[in-house]
């Protein structure tokens, strides 16, 4: 029980990435050997920013494989630069990689920061 406390007093940051090429287990496989194992994996349709648009009666979704981790925070930035290097997110048509702010599980979704300016 005492664990389950100091764990909800810990901040965590959500990183999102969308990859259009498949290998997201890949990538779930490397956080776990990295020590982040709050992960999950999907797949996703639908259009994003930069995407093709629809040509006559020709539609092209590119496929899309979204894996979401939650990285303690002080191990967010660290991941996140991991991330877009490993996946190549600044390359054309690799993906999408985002992240939240910080956010603490079991309690409040607003960290004490943005609480506190209320």
């Amino acid at each position: 029980m005492a664990e389950n406390a100091e764990f909800q007093q810990k901040a965590f940051r959500q990183i999102t990435c969308i990859l259009y090429q498949r290998g997201v287990e890949e990538f779930l496989k490397k956080l776990h050997a990295r020590g982040i194992s709050r992960t999950v994996a999907f797949v996703a349709r639908g259009k994003v920013i930069g995407e093709p648009h629809d040509h006559g009666e020709f539609r092209f979704d590119m496929p899309k494989e979204v894996l979401m981790a939650m990285v303690e925070e002080e191990l967010a930035e660290e991941t996140f630069e991991w991330l877009y290097h490993e996946a190549r997110i600044g390359e054309p048509g690799q993906g999408f990689l985002s992240m939240s702010l910080s956010v603490q599980l079991g309690g409040d979704s607003l960290s004490p920061d943005i609480l506190s300016e209320e």
